[in-house]
């Protein structure tokens, strides 16, 4: 029988919900329409069961919709609201994975608990280039395709007289019913098997196996209702009282001796100057066989945690001038050539905390704020300097990853975090909302180099920064102790606004906007490392810098994941090259003698050379603890010594991918080590041909697995730590 108008439209507008929500799940899945995506490995299994499980929520929601609405009018508006509220997840993931390259978790949530204040600038414009710029406009065709035919399908209606047309019988329903629990009900179990047996079931892997491996509907609906897919667990990894000590002491690198997974080789946690990168000043009185642990326990430590800054930075001839400053100090310095981020959701707070207790983040939560949970109390360096007088310092609110209570009870800093809270008191102004209405408004004046600056932020400047750290450093050096001091910059800082310097980046490139803001500030970020060692208002060198021991790393890089590098070098860029260079950041130790150079405020520098094996990091934490004398056979470190010659790799937490030194050809010109996707080790890149394999590559897997399924463990449960601990000390 010919159907008739009404009846096609009727039918086109339930396969228009159906197959338009589920098509729009392969803009969050895939790469083709989501270029911010890193995906596992796709099988037919996988995607017959996110098909089915995403066919199945729709199923649910079409179910609720026939039994709550009577007329057809009611029940399409109903799955109109539907679609939207759908197709905006959609595009608010496809946001998500721009500024987190992973896909979004329930634990992400604990972000949006941080003050957005000065944050939220500029990212309306950057919302708007996502919708139009690069077409996520697409995301919402399903809502108008389905108001477009729900329209006519209400004129039709109307001019029929039938606002009922199909009345689902018994059979139907049931039908209906048993189809939902069906598709749902298996493609979960199909799911829970296949993610039981998964040999890498880590935290920060499981929102992106969810959508892509369950369906992006299921998994989300199942999460919020309090489903935990997270098989990493004492249980599932076999561990007991009994055996934690053997479990973890594999990893331990505080020993006299132990084996390296990558070349197999052995190693020590006694770094001889000999068997080390490190160009020693001859005022050290070093010999070949001296150790450079404890070379600096006489000297205060200022640790500069850099807000978003990518080693390419320093290789761009285009801004080559602009970091005069910083490439002049790093001549001084032991560099870090191959240093990479690893941080999670946590980001920032990742790379800070990582630094600072020795321990790798999860990816999955901001340890700040869920260490409580585990019940923790661990070796971090301001505990382990225990004779320094200890601050932490960064321009935004105390509440901000709640450092105002980790700094206290977790890392245990000795003295109270140094917060925006304390800028505006100390600044007379009544809160923290009347010193950034100000600042925002009149700005905040600075002599540099006979320039004046009118900085508008609502942070204190990197500038500000230093000259308050060294005002408490004076105050602190009445005590009689020595002093390690953490401060934090807030600048360049993702979307790249309120830079006080600009015009020194100009480009005719065809590059995203943000991108030149990126670039833009160059010259400020060249200023704040020049704040620390020369006082902008007086153009003096700062005093006594050859009491301490400066070590700079940034935290993450930018982010700029829109083909802009390969522009900038004027080269094609292997994706996987491309993803390595934007998790590539710095780090490099200046220790200044106190012999001046030709250049003010730098001095000659104790230790100089370069790392050019894989760092991050973990290894700081390693590097900074054995320089200053602090570790003794209590305590333990996964890292590796910044300063040795043994290989290593760096995990990344948001996309998994990992970075592993290639031991055939460390040494030889512009040397860049391995990345590979853990998700799909057949995504790689190496300069030495793609399909390029290491020696022993199953081997160093699955110790890197091994590694990181029992590291996040020990994030998640401060038991386990502690057991580990207390073995220690009795050994």
């Amino acid at each position: 029988m010919k159907l008739n108008k009404q009846k096609y439209l009727y039918i086109a507008i339930i396969v228009a919900f159906f197959a338009l929500n589920i098509f729009n799940t392969y803009f969050v899945t895939t790469e083709l329409l989501n270029s911010y995506v890193q995906p596992i490995r796709r099988t037919f299994g996988t995607e017959v069961t996110a098909l089915l499980g995403n066919l199945g929520v729709l199923m649910f929601f079409y179910m609720i919709g026939r039994a709550f609405f009577k007329s057809d009018k009611a029940r399409f508006i109903y799955l109109i609201v539907i679609t939207f509220v759908l197709n905006f997840l959609i595009f608010a993931l496809g946001f998500f994975n721009l500024f987190y390259g992973t896909s979004f978790s329930t634990n992400a949530f604990d972000i949006f608990k941080n003050p957005t204040s000065g944050l939220a600038t500029g990212m309306f414009g950057v919302i708007a280039s996502e919708l139009f710029l690069n077409f996520r406009f697409l995301v919402f065709i399903p809502l108008l395709l389905l108001i477009v035919l729900v329209i006519l399908y209400i004129k039709e209606s109307k001019r029929s007289g039938n606002n009922h047309l199909y009345r689902l019988g018994g059979i139907q329903t049931l039908v209906i019913v048993s189809s939902f629990f069906i598709f749902f009900g298996g493609s979960t179990t199909a799911f829970v098997v296949r993610n039981h047996k998964d040999d890498f079931n880590i935290s920060s892997l499981s929102s992106t196996k969810g959508v892509q491996s369950y369906g992006v509907y299921p998994y989300y609906m199942t999460t919020l209702l309090g489903v935990d897919f997270d098989n990493n667990t004492k249980e599932a990894l076999g561990i007991n009282d009994d055996n934690v000590f053997e479990r973890y002491d594999i990893f331990n690198k505080n020993k006299n001796t132990y084996i390296n997974a990558i070349d197999n080789k052995a190693y020590s946690n006694d770094i001889l100057l000999k068997d080390s990168e490190v160009k020693a000043h001859d005022s050290l009185n070093l010999n070949a066989n001296s150790s450079l642990n404890g070379i600096f326990k006489d000297k205060n430590l200022v640790l500069v945690h850099m807000e978003s800054l990518n080693q390419f930075l320093w290789q761009l001839d285009s801004v080559d001038d602009n970091l005069s400053f910083v490439k002049k100090l790093m001549k001084e310095s032991f560099v870090f050539d191959n240093y990479y981020t690893s941080v999670g959701l946590g980001v920032s707070s990742d790379a800070e905390a990582t630094v600072l207790t020795g321990l790798d983040m999860n990816g999955y939560e901001t340890f700040y704020r869920s260490y409580d949970e585990g019940h923790y109390a661990v070796d971090a360096l301001p505990y382990l300097f225990k004779d320094y007088t200890s601050q932490g310092f960064d321009g935004v609110t105390t509440d901000f990853y709640d450092r105002k209570n980790a700094y206290k009870e977790l890392t245990k800093f000795s003295e109270p975090h140094y917060s925006l809270e304390s800028f505006a008191s100390d600044l007379d102004y009544k809160d923290i909302n009347e010193y950034t209405k100000d600042r925002m408004n009149n700005g905040h004046k600075y002599m540099h180099h006979d320039k004046e600056l009118l900085l508008k932020s609502p942070w204190p400047t990197d500038f500000e920064m230093a000259d308050k750290m060294y005002e408490q450093m004076e105050k602190h050096q009445a005590k009689g102790k020595k002093q390690f001091m953490l401060t934090k910059s807030m600048m360049p800082h993702t979307p790249f606004m309120y830079n006080q310097m600009p015009g020194y980046y100009e480009t005719d490139l065809k590059i995203s906007s943000i991108t030149k803001r990126y670039l833009d500030f160059t010259k400020m970020v060249d200023y704040s490392f020049e704040g620390y060692f020369v006082d902008p208002k007086t153009k003096e060198a700062r005093p006594n810098i050859e009491d301490n021991v400066y070590v700079f790393y940034g935290d993450h890089g930018s982010s700029l994941k829109n083909g802009d590098l390969g522009t900038l070098f004027n080269k094609k860029l292997d994706k996987m090259e491309e993803r390595r260079m934007l998790q590539q950041t710095f780090a490099f130790i200046y220790a200044p003698s106190n012999v001046k150079t030709n250049e003010l405020g730098i001095n000659e520098g104790l230790i100089k050379g370069n790392q050019t094996r894989t760092r991050g990091h973990l290894d700081l934490y390693r590097t900074i603890g054995e320089m200053f004398g602090l570790f003794d056979e209590t305590n333990f470190f996964f890292g590796t010594s910044g300063f040795s010659k043994e290989p290593s790799y760096v995990f990344d937490n948001r996309v998994q991918d990992v970075v592993i030194d290639d031991v055939r050809n460390i040494g030889k010109e512009g040397y860049t080590p391995l990345i590979m996707s853990m998700r799909n080790n057949d995504v790689r890149y190496s300069q030495y041909g793609n399909n390029y394999h290491l020696d022993n590559e199953l081997n160093i897997i699955k110790h890197i697995k091994n590694f990181k399924k029992h590291s996040d463990l020990l994030i998640a449960d401060g038991f386990v730590y502690e057991s580990y601990k207390k073995t220690l000390q009795k050994n």
